[in-house]
């Protein structure tokens, strides 16, 4: 089990449309081209960011079903449009899909390793199906006490 101190906890951070809203979700998270894409969306001069950025490093070597995307502020035209769409006024911001599901974690760890645990933790409950969804309160259960912010990708 991965120790989540306040100090290193990634926050999560509920994106999800009010009813009869709807948001275009970039199609690279609508279709990805393995089991799940992990975008994240960070900017120069954020030191989360770059520690997330080392972790995704450890992670691309461990998880060949994940298909890893990295974009910094003002790059890459159709997630820049889609983190002014819907207001992702913090850096890094994580969004997770298997194209069914849209996951959305915001904020950073202190630690690459830190990093690596929760989101290897993450990936594993995911890629073994035991990763559990919450319709109701839109969110996907990862272990007790850890959740993520879900939404249903139309």
């Amino acid at each position: 089990m991965v120790e989540k101190t306040e100090e290193d906890a990634i926050e999560t951070l509920s994106g999800s449309p009010e009813e009869g809203e709807s948001r275009e979700v970039p199609e690279l998270l609508k279709e990805p081209e393995k089991e799940l894409v992990m975008a994240v969306l960070s900017t120069e001069g954020c030191p989360p960011c770059e520690t997330l950025s080392k972790a995704l490093e450890v992670l691309r070597e461990k998880y060949s079903k994940v298909d890893f995307k990295e974009f910094k502020s003002g790059e890459g035209e159709e997630l820049r449009d889609f983190a002014r769409d819907n207001i992702i006024l913090l850096y890094p911001t994580v969004l997770i899909s298997d194209g069914k599901r849209l996951m959305k974690i915001v904020g950073g760890s202190k630690s690459v390793q830190n990093a690596v645990e929760i989101y290897s933790e993450l990936f594993e409950s995911y890629l073994s199906d035991e990763i559990e969804f919450d319709p109701e309160e839109g969110v996907a259960l990862v272990e007790e006490g850890f959740k993520v912010p879900v939404e249903v990708i139309e």
